[in-house]
């Protein structure tokens, strides 16, 4: 836990850092978690290899699209994500194309359990290229309100402020939640933390007042601490099924009854090979499964993925509550 909170301290303050250095270094820093974000969420959602080649293109195209933008606003990706769309379904007909489609089975039964794997990997598919391309294309919304010109307070400040409220708010309700306060609780001092160092910021410069340091800070800081409360309650459901729920094999013949019609053994639980526990990041890919990475990767993709994901949810409202300040 302690690295996976400093992950999310790194991911908040290089930005920050990066922004007050100038739009080309904050461009680099987010496209660097652009692609660590987009490679842990298809290592967590279990997808394809090629899938990370779609979310990196996706991020590079946002990026891409903010910068060469005459006005640089975020509604510049709307044509990326609309265009993702478009590719990730070509991508999935053409994938089921080239790999082909089994002979049918013999009877029925056999049949329809042979279908319900290949929907769930369909599923699988659309979900990490979708989900995972909105994301990281959201985190241009940060380079979008750097770069834009006519803000009611500079560029790298706005930035900075929303940053330090997102980074406060994911800390703040990391650490209470370790001392043993509920998700919600645990939010809320997050959301009051956030609010308080934006406040606080706005407060010690000349071109942002306290309040409006407040406002922008909370809107990162809200989305920040709403993501970490989907975190903590999506946490014990996963972690449930990880330790009552068995691995499935890569490949080879799955295990027969014995004679007397007792089941076989399950394959051995998760719990038995001492993963991470409850309400560790790395419950995240307690699951398991076939096509996931070897237990390292697996454990650097769920911290990254708890460290970047606030930033893709909050960059888009810091936007737009920082596009919309009162001058």
């Amino acid at each position: 836990m302690t690295v996976a909170l400093l992950c999310a301290a790194l991911a908040a303050a290089l930005p920050a850092a990066a922004a007050m250095a100038g739009t080309p270094e904050l461009a680099a820093v987010l496209l660097v978690e652009q692609l660590a974000f987009g490679w842990a969420w298809v290592a967590v959602l279990r997808a394809s290899r090629p899938t990370v080649l779609l979310l990196a293109a996706a991020a590079l195209t946002a990026d891409g699209a903010v910068l060469g933008a005459t006005r640089h606003d975020l509604g510049s990706i709307a044509g990326v994500i609309g265009a993702g769309l478009a590719v990730v379904i070509v991508y999935q007909l053409f994938r089921r194309r080239r790999v082909g489609v089994p002979p049918a089975p013999a009877s029925a039964g056999d049949g329809s359990a042979a279908a319900a794997p290949a929907s769930a990997r369909v599923t699988a598919e659309l979900a990490a290229a979708l989900g995972g391309g909105t994301l990281v294309a959201f985190l241009a919304g940060l380079l979008a309100l750097r770069a834009q010109p006519g803000a009611p307070a500079p560029g790298d400040l706005l930035v900075a402020v929303g940053l330090a409220g997102i980074g406060g708010a994911v800390l703040v309700a990391w650490l209470a939640g370790l001392l043993g306060a509920g998700s919600l609780l645990a939010g809320g001092l997050g959301l009051a933390a956030g609010t308080g160092l934006g406040a606080g910021y706005g407060g010690l410069v000349d071109e942002l007042s306290a309040g409006s340091g407040a406002l922008l800070a909370a809107a990162g800081a809200l989305a920040a601490a709403v993501m970490g409360v989907l975190i903590a309650r999506a946490g014990p459901a996963l972690a449930a099924s990880a330790a009552g729920g068995t691995v499935p094999a890569a490949s080879g013949p799955q295990p027969k009854p014995s004679p007397d019609g007792t089941p076989a053994r399950p394959a051995r639980r998760v719990r038995e090979r001492g993963e991470a526990g409850l309400g560790s990041p790395a419950v995240l890919v307690a699951a398991g499964g076939a096509r996931v990475p070897p237990f390292p990767a697996r454990s650097v993709a769920a911290v990254l993925l708890a460290a970047v994901a606030p930033l893709t949810v909050a960059a888009p409202l810091v936007y737009l509550v920082g596009r919309h300040l009162p001058g």
